[in-house]
């Protein structure tokens, strides 16, 4: 996990935008999964503006005669929430608690 927060802050560091499944993965249909705890670590540690969105599916299909997983289509819907910022020190656990109010709020 260190590894990881190191490229994300390199990555931040060079004004790249950060994209990240604070679930640990796409959730699709179903209720939201709890956020894990590196959600709010890395938007406390990157001291960047977290933009909640959320990605609402509507329908997939498979265009590829290989099988599932090969390739899809489908509808989806991005809501974009206000950017959120967190004060240096900001207990990461809080953090992540507000990034996922701030997601189902969506």
């Amino acid at each position: 996990m260190r590894r990881s927060l190191e490229l994300l802050g390199a990555r931040l560091d060079r004004n790249f935008s950060i994209l990240i499944y604070p679930e640990g993965e796409l959730t699709v249909g179903g209720p939201m999964k709890p956020f894990k705890a590196g959600a709010g670590l890395v938007a406390v540690e990157g001291a960047t503006p977290v933009v909640p969105m959320m990605l609402k599916i509507h329908r997939l299909s498979w265009v590829d005669q290989r099988g599932p997983g090969t390739s899809l289509r489908g509808d989806v819907e991005i809501i974009f929430g206000k950017p959120i910022h967190f004060a240096a020190g900001t207990d990461a656990t809080v953090a992540t608690e507000q990034l996922q109010e701030a997601v189902a709020a969506l």
